[in-house]
């Protein structure tokens, strides 16, 4: 999901030499659109050629590694082609049901933090558009603009995190699910997991990275390089209202323990 710490997840999986990372090629110009939820197998294959031989600026990510908020890894010839993708959530269970050699890692991070992160992204949250955070943040009608595609404000959060664990539940094999606040404790432990669940031994490369994006503090919202442990920089910061309103709300249900973490 956006403003989930996936461009620091994306680095990792980015930092073994065997794999071919792209960023979210379904908004790229190149393939925008390419899958949706009825793609075949066909389809979907022809997808991943195109991610293996599509060169862009915008799903090479050039512009930020020309400004070093992201690293630029030795590769050798890729075994795995991934990419990252905070919108299009839709097409996961037919790409999983219908291409078995398909993984999926899901992020997923404390709503709070979350909702705190878009609102304090200036390309993301439009204050000087005129748009207001209590009509924003629990649906996200400007943002999301009722396009399938978007997943901004709580309610997307929500509806998305259950979906993950609905996917995780009808395919352990080839769906994993990580909490960015047991990322941020734990990298390295939780490396070695998303490796191995990609059949990947993790790499000399990959521990590198982790450490030094964990040594300093680099304040671009865009950027990996953060020295920060603990997932709670909304405290005393985000709204009240909201505040008890994802509390109340996630009580007694399964997806508390991502606000209690």
């Amino acid at each position: 999901m956006p403003r989930s710490g996936s461009t620091w997840l994306g680095s990792i999986i980015d930092s073994h030499p065997s794999i071919s990372y792209k960023m979210q090629p379904l908004f790229s110009y190149s393939l925008k659109g390419y899958l949706d939820d009825y793609s075949n197998y066909s389809r979907i294959q022809s997808f991943k050629n195109q991610l293996l031989n599509t060169e862009s600026d915008f799903i090479d990510q050039i512009e930020k590694k020309k400004r070093n908020i992201i690293p630029v890894f030795k590769k050798s010839t890729p075994k795995v082609v991934a990419y990252k993708e905070t919108r299009y959530h839709y097409i996961l269970e037919n790409l999983l049901r219908t291409d078995k050699e398909s993984y999926v890692v899901c992020l997923i991070r404390n709503p709070l933090a979350h909702l705190y992160s878009w609102l304090n992204a200036p390309k993301e949250f439009r204050h000087e558009l005129g748009w207001k955070i209590e009509e924003e943040w629990l649906l996200a009608p400007k943002k999301n603009q009722g396009r399938a595609e978007e997943y901004y404000g709580y309610q997307k959060w929500k509806e998305t995190t259950i979906m993950f664990h609905s996917l995780q539940k009808a395919y352990p094999d080839r769906c994993l699910i990580i909490n960015y606040s047991d990322l941020l404790r734990t990298p390295m432990q939780k490396a070695l997991h998303i490796f191995s669940f990609l059949g990947l031994q993790i790499h000399q490369q990959t521990k590198e990275f982790i450490k030094e994006s964990r040594s300093k503090n680099d304040k671009d919202p865009y950027g990996v390089y953060k020295d920060k442990k603990e997932d709670n920089s909304w405290q005393g910061k985000l709204p009240g209202y909201i505040v008890d309103y994802v509390q109340n709300d996630l009580a007694g249900t399964r997806l508390e323990s991502y606000i209690t973490s």
